[in-house]
């Protein structure tokens, strides 16, 4: 799958759904390269997906626990 394959599925919410897997703090997602995706939440115990399957290709799914939500000025 191409990488602007991936970004417009970043749109699509089920998804969005079946990446997040229930999920419902802030987040982060975005292209990490072909069939890879980078998904960034601040730290939790939440179980996502290691990868998830569109159109018979499966897409890897690393999760990056570190990642801390903009606070406003």
């Amino acid at each position: 799958m191409h990488d602007d394959e991936l970004d417009e599925l970043l749109s699509n919410p089920a998804f969005l759904r079946k990446v997040l897997n229930g999920f419902q703090g802030p987040f982060s997602l975005g292209v990490a390269g072909s069939d890879e995706l980078i998904l960034s939440v601040e730290e939790t115990a939440h179980q996502f997906p290691p990868s998830v399957e569109v159109d018979g290709q499966r897409i890897r799914v690393k999760v990056n626990r570190a990642w801390k939500q903009a606070q406003p000025l």
